[in-house]
């Protein structure tokens, strides 16, 4: 049994988190013993966590209270890890810390983001930097990730991409759905229904498609993701907030459309609606464009304005000439939750095996 645990800021909604869950149930169906400590309280986590060993250990700012950090620290001996895996800036610093002195600290990092706001998370980036000198690799799921933190301080060398991976049986057709929710949102089966699915933070563009909204008044709008029930919007804009079942709303609309302005490296929204047959238009950040390939559209700018005509454009050409490439199909190519469990399973034998013939 290969026992391995995962130090992460949360368990509760967002995409990273769960990449997380469905990398830890993919690595127990293949023989390793996945723990997943989360660093913050967990009053409503992912469903996705319900079956998986987890421990809740919230700490403050830092390194929280001595009490809370040593009882941390005792756990993480308790599990004897083969390897302790970092998710994301926070879950990577503290996996640095908690395996000091553990022989032989075997620590991975994971970057699950691109071109950050130094603002905000400069000092985070900064400390990550040092700590990826000390750690096995840093896996990152988008070359946009890679690209931008090569220069921010980074060990280079031990750099791995692993991109994410959508689970298909999840995140697959289902027209039944279709008409269902559609009317169960008040709309009519000929409406063009578009969907924006993120939380509402500054690196996610929702003012982009509040403003789009009202140039193209002929649509409706969905917005779903935490906090999004608190916009004020129009009568063509239904604001759902955190919405259980995504999958059903990648069925009922026409069109997602994601645009971030910063930060995003594997958009798992873009994945997943393309894995339920949707096509997409985003803007050029991340690697949107590398996931969407043929299948989509790529927006040049994030101006509502320009959004708003791409739309139009996208709706008035359908009818007449050849649709993109299947994005369901690309999806199950290039980004299944298969070849990405299976990436980091190949990492961690390959650690261990080296291990045992040093």
């Amino acid at each position: 049994m290969k026992n391995i645990v995962f130090v992460t800021p949360g368990i509760q909604v967002g995409g990273a988190e769960r990449q997380l869950a469905l990398l830890a149930g993919g690595l127990r169906d293949r023989g390793f013993k996945p723990t997943i400590i989360s660093l913050s309280a967990a009053p409503n986590p992912l469903p996705e966590f319900e079956n998986l060993e987890t421990y809740v250990c919230p700490l403050e700012k830092g390194l929280g209270s001595p009490r809370r950090f040593l009882k941390l620290w005792k756990k993480i001996r308790q599990l004897e890890p083969d390897i302790i895996q970092g998710w994301m800036y926070a879950g990577n610093l503290l996996a640095s810390i908690l395996a000091i002195g553990l022989k032989p600290p075997r620590v991975f990092h994971s970057v699950r983001a691109s071109n950050m706001d130094s603002t905000r998370y400069g000092r985070q980036i900064r400390l990550n930097g040092l700590a990826s000198h000390f750690s096995r690799a840093t896996i990152f799921n988008s070359e946009a990730g890679m690209d931008f933190h090569k220069n921010m301080g980074f060990f280079t060398s031990n750099f791995q991409l692993i991109p994410n991976g959508i689970d298909t049986d999840k995140f697959s057709p289902e027209p039944r759905l279709r008409d269902v929710l559609r009317r169960n949102l008040g709309f009519a089966s000929g409406d063009k229904v578009v969907l924006y699915v993120a939380r509402l933070a500054p690196m996610n563009g929702p003012e982009t498609l509040l403003d789009a909204h009202l140039v193209c008044p002929e649509y409706k709008f969905v917005v779903a993701g935490k906090d999004t029930e608190a916009l004020e919007a129009s009568s063509n804009v239904t604001c759902l907030g955190v919405w259980e079942n995504i999958a059903e709303l990648y069925n009922a609309a026409d069109l997602l459309v994601s645009i971030s302005n910063f930060g995003e490296g594997f958009p798992n929204v873009i994945g997943e609606a393309m894995a339920c047959g949707l096509h997409v238009l985003a803007n050029d950040v991340g690697d949107s464009r590398a996931i969407i390939g043929n299948t989509g559209y790529i927006c040049a700018s994030p101006d509502a304005e320009i959004v708003s005509k791409q739309i139009r454009s996208i709706f008035a050409r359908r009818n007449n000439v050849v649709k993109p490439a299947d994005p369901r199909q690309r999806i199950l190519t290039s980004f299944s939750c298969n070849a990405m469990v299976e990436a980091y399973a190949r990492l961690y034998r390959k650690e261990m095996l080296d291990h045992v013939f040093k």
